[in-house]
């Protein structure tokens, strides 16, 4: 009879350890996630303050995710019995991630040609905010920008003001 329990054992055990092995599958660590937060992913605007000042522009403005965004603006100047055309080009940084709202910073790089053929190129870095309501984009930035104009050896520093009205699509 010594015999028999050990016996018993290795019987029980052998018939339970396939049914272990086939136990239900474990459940997914997959974690669900809250659907993407609609946001404004194309923008145009312009600057009503710079009219003052002879530059005309439209700004257009497009997103790369939620949190960053490019943009091109062509513009022309008149100042001082001058003419200009130019373009601007830029990133900028929205660290609130929610498209072309909410605290911006970037940079800026432009190119202008006078009607005497003089080329004059610009570098930029600004922060703002910029809200939009409805569609309705609003915002206001600074910051400082650099220019060179041919013809001259070296870089002139002034101060960055822009707001911005306009109008963002989702």
């Amino acid at each position: 009879m010594t015999l028999r329990a050990p016996l018993l054992a290795l019987c029980v055990a052998a018939v339970a350890a396939p049914a272990a092995a086939q136990d239900a599958p474990a459940p997914s660590l997959e974690v669900r996630t809250d659907p993407e937060i609609p946001y404004h992913r194309l923008g145009v605007s312009a600057d009503p303050l710079a009219v003052f000042f002879g530059e005309y522009g439209v700004r257009f403005e497009g997103t790369v995710g939620a949190a960053h965004s490019l943009f091109v603006e062509p513009a022309y100047l008149y100042a001082d019995q001058t003419h200009a055309i130019g373009i601007e080009g830029g990133y900028h940084l929205w660290p609130l991630g929610a498209g072309l709202s909410g605290l911006f910073a970037g940079a800026a790089f432009g190119a202008y040609v006078t009607t005497g053929r003089v080329l004059t190129t610009t570098a930029s870095l600004e922060v703002g905010y910029q809200h939009v309501w409805d569609g309705l984009v609003l915002g206001a930035g600074a910051g400082v920008t650099a220019a060179h104009t041919s013809g001259q050896g070296r870089w002139s520093l002034f101060p960055r003001v822009v707001l911005s009205l306009g109008y963002a699509w989702m």
